[in-house]
């Protein structure tokens, strides 16, 4: 072969487009191969060599001649665009290039990552720092057991390499969180109700037993009347105090028209975000149609200002309880970056998750700010929070400029809850509107609104419900019909009775105690005290009283001395007697601490002290936790007392009765019993009677009842 061509080996076969070489074999079966081939090609053409040397040698000259005569008749073959210049192949290149830049677009930076964790690049989802070290440390984990392994498998004496190597299990990004259930304090607290009491006239025999000072024990690990048995807030249906309250006034209900123009419009944020539906595919997708969602509220109560309040979820808070029983279980942390990145598929999972909420509300504030101001239509005035901030956006100076964000120190503060967030932007929206209307769907900002009504000057008005239910209600005719004292009990009624941070009283609910308020008014002003820290001695008395009161003992004044006088009208389970002096006074604790933050809902800046202490603990896993009692759960005779399984008849020291110098009782399950004759005696006459009737208790399923108490 010539040189140039064995360097080569390729040809340009087109002069019009780039990219068009070709091998040099495939070039000449597309030309000269091409033209001179007869209508049956070389198989079969013929038999003799001569003739088909003749055919090759004149191949050439036969290409070159059908060439000239398709040229001549304008037939000649016209070269094809190349495909990758098609219509369609272009738009499936623009396609997947746009494609590509949605993607990168959608990540986040991590260049620009402010954050110290292990983010996902792709959902931002943030790893926990536990699972974060240990994925970081997967390397090395796994070579320090190869070393091990080759240590005690290969180089010892007795080589085993068939020994397996633990498996890491390593949490990652796509790794579930399970759930642990605990069940040890249902089991204690079932075994205590089913058979406490009738141990209590075993032991009696031989004990002496004090019934009214056994009595103000709570006498379980968690007082049943204000606790389930797994050590939650007993909780109750707090609608039914809306319903209450409602029905005070005769007409409270209002429609659009009788508003005036010009009215204030404030709503719980992370509410509207809750109730928003539709399918959005961006973060940015998502503001926005929450933002026309909000246009429309202005134009249909003919508002001018309108405040978007959302709440705060700090890492210690009392409401960490109520907030992870509400949160989806494995919820994951999901940071966001920009408008464009995609929402995450599971929309409810994730807003479970506290800290997503509040990044959630920080974006929305910060995606609303680069609107232009011909968005905001006939919205004068914008009130965004975020985080502890507050930022006003009004117009700018033409409609083509984007809107003026002005931080407002006077809206600036350390509320953790919405609830009295709204509280505070309405004040300071009473200073330039006559009407204000509230919207959230929540019992506890109406009460706070009726207690708040006359504080606050201005009319309020608190619109509520969906469909048929929808309503706006009139809170100042509410107010005047229940009264300025009664307003002021409200927030510690409130607290008191059961709200997301307090219990109920089991069986009680709402309508119990309001009854109970309404027929003795004296304690509205007992009441009206709760909020006001420390709690002093002689309130803890009177909210005993109303205890009494509301179990239905007229003649008590403690809630021990009412649980000994309902034990003795036959009311013996747990959950039907109040809850005990210790544990009622931790109650009254909680109650007072939230009623204080209620009650200070006007200021800024609440300045509460530590919840530690005021019915609270703060645990070894960092979290506040209920205080439930601080006394013992039973006496400590009771959780010293002693029972034997011996099966010899009790004569010796291995005897844990008569090590203890004590008789044995019938809770021992000890047989041939020589420490007390008497259960012989008993066992003897017993089997000599007619009665077939066996013991309804099971002693053997309970011997360690009190120890379960005791820790």
């Amino acid at each position: 072969a010539l040189p140039e061509v064995f360097a080569n080996f390729a040809v340009q076969r087109q002069n019009n487009y780039g990219f068009a070489a070709v091998a040099c074999d495939q070039t000449i079966e597309q030309t000269a191969n091409r033209d001179s081939k007869t209508k049956g090609g070389l198989i079969g053409f013929t038999m003799n060599r001569a003739s088909v040397h003749r055919w090759l040698l004149s191949q050439s000259e036969r290409a070159r001649i059908t060439g000239q005569c398709k040229y001549m008749a304008g037939i000649n073959c016209k070269p094809r665009n190349k495909k990758d210049l098609d219509a369609t192949k272009c738009q499936n290149y623009e396609n997947s290039v746009c494609g590509v830049l949605a993607t990168i677009t959608s990540m986040i930076n991590p260049f620009n990552s402010d954050q110290d964790g292990l983010v996902n690049i792709t959902s931002g989802v943030e790893l926990p720092k536990d699972s974060a070290k240990s994925l970081l440390d997967a390397e090395k984990l796994g070579e320090g057991q190869f070393t091990a392994f080759c240590e005690d498998n290969l180089l010892s004496k007795k080589p085993d390499i068939f020994t397996p190597i633990k498996r890491n299990k390593i949490r990652t990004f796509s790794s579930k969180t399970k759930t642990m259930t605990d069940k040890k304090g249902q089991t204690i607290a079932v075994k205590s109700t089913r058979n406490l009491f009738a141990r209590l006239l075993v032991i009696s025999k031989t004990h002496e037993i004090d019934l009214k000072g056994l009595l103000s024990f709570s006498l379980s690990e968690f007082p049943l009347s204000i606790a389930t048995v797994s050590g939650d807030l007993v909780k109750t249906t707090k609608s039914k105090m809306f319903e209450v309250l409602e029905k005070t006034a005769s007409s409270p209900v209002v429609d659009v028209e009788s508003l005036q123009n010009g009215t204030a419009l404030i709503v719980d944020g992370m509410a509207v975000v809750q109730a928003m539906k539709g399918k959005w595919r961006t973060f940015g997708e998502f503001a926005d149609s929450v933002f026309s969602y909000l246009l429309n509220l202005v134009k249909q109560w003919k508002a001018v200002r309108l405040d978007f309040v959302a709440d705060r979820y700090p890492s210690l808070s009392i409401k960490n309880a109520e907030r992870a029983k509400r949160a989806a279980q494995g919820v994951q942390r999901v940071h966001i970056y920009n408008k464009d990145q995609n929402i995450p598929k599971q929309w409810k999972k994730y807003l479970s998750c506290g800290d997503n909420k509040e990044s959630l509300a920080v974006f929305l504030c910060g995606h609303w700010s680069t609107y232009h101001s011909a968005q905001m239509k006939s919205l004068e005035s914008f009130y965004v929070t975020s985080a502890d901030k507050c930022y006003l956006l009004s117009h700018g100076l033409s409609p083509s400029d984007t809107v003026q964000r002005i931080e407002v120190a006077e809206l600036r503060c350390d509320h953790e809850e919405a609830d009295t967030r709204l509280l505070l932007h309405s004040r300071h929206a009473a200073e330039a509107h006559a009407e204000i209307i509230i919207k959230s769907p929540d019992t506890d900002v109406f009460l706070l609104c009726t207690a708040m009504q006359k504080t606050i000057g201005t009319k309020l008005y608190l619109m509520t419900g969906n469909g048929n239910k929808f309503r706006v209600i009139d809170v100042a005719a509410v107010s005047d019909s229940l009264g300025e004292e009664l307003c002021a009990s409200l927030p510690g009624f409130h607290a008191f009775s059961g709200c997301d941070t307090t219990s109920a009283f089991l069986g009680k609910g709402k309508l119990k105690p309001w009854k109970v308020l309404m027929q003795h008014p004296e304690f509205c002003a007992i009441f009206s005290r709760l909020g006001n820290l420390p709690i002093h001695d002689d309130l803890v008395d009177l909210l005993n009283e109303f205890i009494c009161l509301l179990y239905g003992d007229d003649c008590s004044r403690s809630v021990d001395e009412c649980r000994y006088n309902l034990f003795k009208a036959g009311k013996c389970s747990d959950d039907a007697l109040p809850p005990n002096s210790d544990c009622l006074f931790h109650h009254i604790a909680r109650s007072n601490f939230q009623a204080a933050s209620w009650n200070r809902c006007l200021s800024p800046m609440l300045q509460l002290p530590s919840a530690v202490g005021n019915g609270w603990q703060l645990e070894s896993d960092g979290q506040l936790h209920i205080l439930w009692m601080t006394c013992p759960s039973a006496p400590e005779s009771l959780l010293e007392f002693v029972q034997c399984k011996c099966k010899t008849g009790c004569k010796t020291q291995r005897c844990s009765c008569l090590k203890s110098g004590l008789k044995c009782t019938e809770v021992c399950s000890c047989s041939e019993c020589q420490n007390n004759p008497q259960i012989m005696d008993g066992e003897d006459e017993s089997d000599s009677s007619d009665n077939d009737d066996e013991n309804d208790y099971d002693w053997d399923d309970d011997d360690n009842m009190f120890d379960d108490l005791s820790e």
